[in-house]
């Protein structure tokens, strides 16, 4: 498939993205968490990731009619030991039993493929349909490439309808299992290690900066800041804008229809949107600059607001049985 299953980047684990251009940022806002043990650290970063697939998948799932273009996925995140920096590596391999690039299952969300197939955290991808995944090039210095290439035949295994035959080292032992992946939209969502309060869609990925996450503090939340992304995509505002200077209220209109509908896509994947209104409040109140217009991007207090009118419109849907189309 053309694009990856949830193909994560480890926060912290290789180089961090440069700045992002953004849907509500207050740059500087947050602070990164202070420096932790190797496995402590890696423990972090990893629940944090496991935080944003889960809601990513179950958005990408719970939406995929209103998605134009489609993919088949696992419901699982993979990393390597070869992506890790030099820190970070061997507790990687300790913790997980990584082996340069070969794929290792760092999360299964509940009820996905992944899990229906039996798949476990630890587990070690050695081959798809027979076919050997591929050792690391380098593995002198992190490196995604390595890795990257056996999500490549991986995400090509699983293009077609037909289950995929794993075969996976467990402690020690090989085993063999089918994978039946499901369709969902087809965006990758990626952590950026990042202090600052940001998020954005390119129109084939979902980018949120660590800080972000970690304040999105409840799926709820989260699911509405992914939502948002994820409606920006569909409805093709990266395309639209894309190396255009559009005037602030266009921008803004596109702001407020990803607001609205990134609503309705987490309250279709079954999030409670009522907290939506108060998490933004919270976010003005806790980012002096979010209380504020900014460029093409309403307040956060206004965009409380507005949101509202979207909840109970929602709700009066839900009260007359009627379908959740934005």
């Amino acid at each position: 498939m053309g694009t990856p299953d949830l193909r994560v980047l480890m926060v912290g684990a290789i180089l961090a993205a440069g700045p992002l251009s953004s849907c509500g940022t207050a740059a500087g806002s947050s602070q990164e968490t202070t420096v932790q043990a190797p496995t402590q650290r890696l423990q972090t970063l990893i629940a944090l990731d496991r935080r944003v697939a889960e809601v990513a998948f179950n958005l990408a799932l719970a939406n995929v009619e209103l998605c134009s273009n489609v993919a088949r996925r696992a419901g699982w995140l993979l990393h390597a030991a070869s992506q890790y920096s030099a820190d970070l590596r061997p507790e990687a391999e300790r913790l997980y039993g990584l082996d340069g690039a070969l794929p290792g299952v760092s999360v299964v969300i509940d009820g996905s493929p992944a899990a229906v197939a039996g798949l476990r955290v630890g587990d070690v991808i050695t081959a798809v349909d027979d076919v050997p995944m591929e050792a690391a090039r380098d593995q002198t210095r992190a490196n995604y490439d390595d890795l990257a290439r056996n999500l490549d035949i991986l995400d090509a295994a699983m293009a077609g309808a037909d289950p995929v035959r794993l075969t996976v080292m467990r402690q020690g032992t090989t085993l063999t299992t089918e994978l039946t992946p499901v369709l969902t939209c087809p965006y990758e969502t990626q952590v950026d290690s990042s202090p600052d309060i940001r998020a954005r869609a390119d129109g084939r990925r979902i980018f949120i900066s660590s800080a972000f996450a970690a304040y999105a503090d409840t799926a709820d939340a989260l699911a509405f800041v992914l939502g948002h992304e994820l409606a920006h995509n569909i409805l093709g505002h990266p395309a639209q804008t894309r190396g255009l200077n559009l005037a602030p209220w266009r921008i803004e209109q596109s702001e407020n229809a990803a607001d609205r509908v990134g609503l309705f896509l987490a309250a279709r994947a079954g999030y409670d949107i009522r907290v939506v209104p108060d998490f933004l409040r919270r976010l003005g109140q806790d980012h002096w600059q979010l209380r504020y217009p900014q460029w093409g991007h309403a307040s956060a207090p206004a965009r409380a607001r507005a949101l509202e009118d979207v909840v109970a419109e929602i709700e009066s849907l839900r009260a007359a049985d009627r379908p959740l189309t934005p």
